[in-house]
């Protein structure tokens, strides 16, 4: 019956066959978190590295050997800034994972095999102080004059996650100046690259 109906349409409504599109594989690659961990006693937040560049370049090797085409890779908490949590002024790929020597060879090997890397960077929330701007004075403003905060919520319950930090939106007027200065840095770093 499809077949018939098929037929149908392409004989007498002039209907044509669907262009077959090539489809593509999106790869979410996490290069590390912050966790708690006991040092010397003391809890303190670590960088524990769950994929460092030289990992990602192996997987990448390993899709393209495999005739995997049409790749994009979006590589999130790779910076220092990231894992940080603070709002960045420019791109510093993280020593855990390779440093700058690694990523320059991850975005080479990126570049021969014609995949496009993604990186997570995120101007409009920050959970610290640092590169020029604070919780204090850098966070929106609701009408009522509190801060703008960004609170979790846990999927089964619905109920407020007290494991998760307080994340603050960055004021619409210091994301330009956050945005100028992290294209400014970046423009050093392509050169760089």
């Amino acid at each position: 019956v499809a077949c018939v109906y098929r037929d149908y349409l392409e004989k007498r409504m002039k209907v044509s066959a669907a262009e077959q599109r090539q489809l593509s594989l999106f790869l979410e690659l996490y290069g590390a978190v912050r966790i708690k961990k006991s040092v010397l006693g003391f809890p303190a937040k670590v960088i524990k590295p769950l994929t460092t560049f030289e990992q990602a370049e192996e997987i990448i090797v390993d899709l393209k050997s495999s005739d995997v085409d049409n790749i994009l890779v979006a590589y999130q908490n790779a910076d220092d800034f990231s894992l940080q949590q603070k709002v960045p002024t420019s791109y510093r790929p993280s020593s855990k994972l390779g440093g700058k020597k690694g990523y320059q060879e991850l975005c080479e090997q990126l570049n021969k095999s014609n995949v496009p890397l993604i990186s997570n960077i995120d101007l409009t929330t920050f959970q610290s102080s640092g590169n020029g701007f604070s919780v204090r004075t850098d966070t929106a403003k609701l009408f009522t004059g509190l801060p703008g905060l960004r609170y979790f919520f846990k999927i089964n319950t619905g109920k407020m996650s007290q494991n998760q930090p307080t994340t603050y939106f960055l004021a619409p007027k210091e994301i330009n100046n956050a945005a100028t200065k992290f294209l400014k840095k970046c423009v050093l770093l392509i050169n760089f690259l």
